[in-house]
């Protein structure tokens, strides 16, 4: 996996682990467009995979900002977690 998206709320930056999202390369993965948003991250085009928790101290610098991004990775965690 060469990114992760982090999906936690702030509010919560006391915490030792951060709510993150793999990203797996496009060309690796065939996934339907509905769960598996894509996405351009250092010229990369990239795939929502899964959810884990990481050690802070695992996470290195920003590389990207996917904000503008924000409705397709909400819904693609609403499928994930509620099944919408």
């Amino acid at each position: 996996m060469p990114f992760l998206l982090d999906v936690q709320a702030d509010l919560l930056d006391r915490l030792a682990t951060r709510v993150e999202v793999p990203l797996a390369l496009a060309s690796e993965m065939h996934p339907d467009q509905h769960p598996n948003p894509a996405f351009d991250v250092d010229g990369k085009a990239v795939v929502t995979a899964d959810v884990t928790g990481v050690p802070m101290s695992a996470i290195g610098a920003p590389v990207a900002d996917l904000g503008a991004k924000r409705a397709a990775i909400l819904s693609a965690l609403d499928v994930l977690f509620a099944g919408v």
